[in-house]
Order: C-alpha cells, then sequence, then structure tokens
C-alpha cells in the first residue's frame, strides 16, 4: 500500500518536471546564443536563432 503510494507520487513528481525544465530549456538556449554571438562581435537584432547560429558556426570555422 505505502510503496505503491509512494510510487504513484513519484510518477506525478516526474511528470511535472519534464515539462518544466523542457520549457526552461528554450529560454537558456536563446540566452547562450545570443551571448555567444555578443563576445564574438555579431549583430543579433532582427534575425532567428537559426540565422545567429548560422554567423556563429560560419565565424567559428573562419577563424580556424
Amino acid at each position: 500500500g505505502r510503496a505503491r503510494k509512494e510510487f504513484s507520487e513519484g510518477v506525478k513528481e516526474g511528470q511535472a518536471s519534464p515539462s518544466a525544465s523542457a520549457a526552461a530549456q528554450p529560454e537558456s538556449t536563446d540566452d547562450a546564443l545570443l551571448e555567444t554571438a555578443r563576445k564574438l562581435g555579431i549583430a543579433t537584432e532582427g534575425k532567428t536563432a537559426e540565422q545567429i547560429s548560422q554567423e556563429i558556426v560560419s565565424k567559428a570555422n573562419k577563424s580556424s
């Protein structure tokens, strides 16, 4: 009885956590992308994350 209750509670908590972390992840990814672009001197205004990412990769390849 008790083990089943604890298991059920753990499952409920486990279901809540991935959605919370999934919602937070894109924001932190975008922040890291913008911070990297700023460090490399890449203008980010009006650009999509994909465009910024491509410019970072391009700049990294040129410096290698």
